[in-house]
């Protein structure tokens, strides 16, 4: 299997800044997994080599991983070590020493094809470390990884806020008298509101103040972006900020955020940015979000516009080995994580979208009535791709209903129903006209569809 980083080189900004492409102007289809854990001791160096071979042989093109300390744990804490120990020393310092083994898995990455998107630790550890820690860690990143075709995340959820409440503070509360406890709340949450949004706002500064350093001093000028947690994207957090190349969302885990991720993506196009949700719902988190949960969120992002796609499973983002680590996200496994079928699925997605001109798709919702709509998440989307074919995607087809594709014009072709767990074609039918009907075939159920639609004659 050849090498796409050594045939046609890193990863830069395409010229009109819409998606990403290699140095030799191919472009990149952003598929990345999630092993916020990939460089500490959880994953030791034979199963980090199993793990990038399968994902290589599934059509993933990025790996997320965290230099540094990892997300939900305290910056000393054993689970942020590898064979050379912790990250940093007592004393905030870097401990060279952890960095041999980041070397070798960071090279394997690049080795087997896959791109690094290196994470420099995460939001609130610029607090207890100070911004000076945190850009002496940049600095070695950049120092040692820059070379390589590798993508920069300023941090992990830049955003990401708590305000532990006083024990001491709610027994007051609980023993005020009934007309003066509901005053009293009221000031709590009005003062804890304003202190966090003022705490949030420091907070965001200084990752700026980060992003701007790495922009600084990276002479090979590596993609850079960074991952955040409230239902906005990257490029509103840090707005003006001339060193964030790729915008993000994390549409995170929970069903309610569907609706936000679908039109957050769709709102977004022409703001000169490429978009990528690097935080979907996990396959297998809190006992759910299995592999039909995945292909929702891997089409309808990109049919609405994103340039790539981000995957994780529950028990390899971890690394956790019979939910012995962050069981609080549901009971997992990486050995039978890593073989769910939604990573396969998505995979065979990205192989076929590789296939058409990706990089043009165009969300379109009024190609097809009725379409998906805020209130309406089952509804289907539909983007074009290039002038002469469509994609629509059905969340949940049904047999019993009739859905009506509408074309700017009088033109003919063909329809291909495909499964979107094979990618292999149900159905074909034969079309012409400007309106025309589609009927869901019965083999499909209930269960979700792709469409793809060839224009071959358009009447003059």
């Amino acid at each position: 299997m050849k090498n796409p980083l050594v045939e046609h080189g890193a990863l830069r900004l395409s010229e009109d800044k819409k998606y990403l492409e290699h140095a030799d102007g191919l472009p990149f289809f952003w598929l990345a997994d999630t092993w916020w854990y990939g460089m500490t001791r959880r994953m030791p160096m034979p199963v980090f080599k199993k793990m990038a071979a399968d994902r290589r042989k599934k059509g993933f093109t990025v790996i997320q991983v965290v230099v540094g300390v990892p997300p939900e744990i305290e910056a000393f804490s054993p689970d942020a070590g590898n064979s050379g120990g912790l990250p940093f020393h007592p004393d905030k310092t870097l401990n060279l020493a952890y960095f041999r083994e980041v070397d070798r898995k960071i090279k394997h990455l690049v080795d087997s094809g896959l791109v690094p998107c290196i994470v420099g630790g995460w939001g609130g550890q610029i607090d207890s470390l100070g911004v000076r820690a945190i850009k002496q860690l940049w600095k070695e990143i950049v120092d040692r990884y820059a070379k390589y075709p590798v993508v920069f995340c300023v941090c992990g959820e830049a955003d990401i806020f708590s305000i532990p409440t006083k024990p001491i503070l709610n027994k007051l509360l609980s023993l005020a008298p009934t007309w003066l406890n509901s005053g009293l709340r009221k000031t709590k949450r009005v003062i804890i509101g304003d202190f966090k949004n003022q705490r949030l706002n420091q907070r965001l500064q200084k990752w700026d103040e980060v992003g701007r350093y790495i922009r600084q001093i990276d002479s090979f000028h590596r993609p850079l972006t960074v991952h955040i947690q409230a239902p906005t994207t990257a490029g509103k957090l840090f707005p003006g900020s001339s060193w964030l190349d790729i915008d993000s969302l994390q549409s995170g885990h929970a069903k309610e955020r569907a609706a936000f991720m679908v039109d957050t993506i769709l709102e977004n196009q022409g703001s000169g940015r490429p978009i990528i949700n690097l935080e979907p719902w996990y396959e297998g988190i809190l006992g759910d979000f299995g592999a039909e949960a995945q292909r929702y969120a891997f089409w309808m992002c990109i049919l609405a516009g994103a340039k790539g796609h981000t995957y994780g499973a529950h028990g390899l983002w971890q690394m956790a080995k019979n939910s012995d680590f962050l069981g609080h996200w549901g009971d997992s496994d990486w050995k039978q994580a890593w073989q769910l079928p939604g990573s396969a699925e998505l995979g065979k997605g990205k192989k076929f979208l590789e296939r058409l001109e990706w990089w043009q798709l165009k969300p379109n919702l009024g190609i097809i009535q009725p379409h998906w709509q805020v209130n309406r998440l089952d509804g289907p989307l539909a983007a074009e791709v290039g002038a002469r074919q469509m994609l629509i995607y059905f969340p949940k087809t049904n047999k019993n209903r009739t859905y009506w594709l509408r074309l700017e014009a009088n033109a003919a072709g063909r329809i291909s129903w495909l499964d979107p767990r094979t990618l292999l074609v149900v159905q074909k039918q034969k079309y012409a006209g400007r309106k025309i009907k589609l009927k869901p075939p019965e083999q499909l159920g209930e269960q979700d569809a792709l469409v793809k639609v060839k224009i071959e004659l358009v009447a003059k």
